[in-house]
């Protein structure tokens, strides 16, 4: 199962939990709780981010399932172990500090909300106190685990790259020309003991320092393929 695909079922969740606290929420209103108006917004954040998130996920989803059929001809094709390079390792410790973090957030959010109505007037306020903090505190738990759990298993798990003349899929993640706001301005081949493919985004024409980077490990017997991959995207971008 690719990122994308993961962060697609993570919108529905998102948007099947906002709407459960607003309509919820709302059809239970009480003006003079700032808890009530507090998880309306929250439901409302989740609504739109979880709306916003699965259009955009979707759409990479398709584009790598396309990818993988070889709908989009590959220009290179190569896998690794990422336990194997050190920067994957670095890189898939910053993802898990990353990833536990946000969970966190979230967790923390629910306690605030939670809170929220141990001081309001609300009917059965202690209960509902009392069920969102056990839930904001076992599902973060759980979560930290599973996401524990994925991370040491990526690391030593075959990952696969297909590079085609626009696309990039690495890691179970798609990128382009473009990442965030940036655009693809930069192409490198870093050789030493283990040999990596950077890509560089950043402002074009300006001489500001790269703002993001990926980069990919190269294999030894793919090196001669990854110096094609770097020449035919240079001559994209210039």
């Amino acid at each position: 199962m690719s990122k994308e695909f993961f962060k697609c079922l993570l919108a529905v969740l998102y948007f099947i939990l906002g709407t459960i606290l607003t309509v919820y929420f709302v059809l239970h209103f009480n003006a003079a709780s700032p808890a009530y108006i507090l998880t309306i917004i929250l439901g409302l954040f989740l609504i739109i981010t979880g709306f916003c998130s699965f259009i955009l996920h979707y759409k990479n989803h398709l584009i790598i399932k396309a990818i993988k059929e070889e709908k989009l001809s590959p220009l290179a094709k190569w896998s690794y172990i990422p336990s194997a390079y050190t920067l994957t390792r670095d890189r898939a410790t910053e993802d898990y500090h990353i990833d536990l973090s946000i969970i966190m957030l979230i967790g923390i959010l629910g306690l605030i909300v939670s809170i929220g109505f141990i001081f309001s007037n609300t009917p059965n306020h202690y209960l509902i106190a009392a069920t969102l903090i056990t839930l904001s505190v076992i599902l973060s738990s759980l979560i930290s685990i599973c996401i524990s759990i994925y991370h040491n298993d990526k690391l030593e798990k075959e990952t696969m790259t297909i590079i085609t003349d626009k696309y990039i899929y690495y890691d179970g993640t798609l990128y382009s020309l473009y990442k965030s706001c940036y655009a693809l301005d930069q192409i490198e081949v870093i050789y030493g003991e283990q040999n990596y493919l950077q890509f560089n985004y950043g402002i074009p024409g300006t001489t500001y320092d790269t703002y993001q980077k990926l980069i990919i490990p190269i294999p030894k017997t793919e090196l001669p393929l990854a110096q094609k991959i770097q020449s035919h995207y240079l001559e994209l971008i210039h």
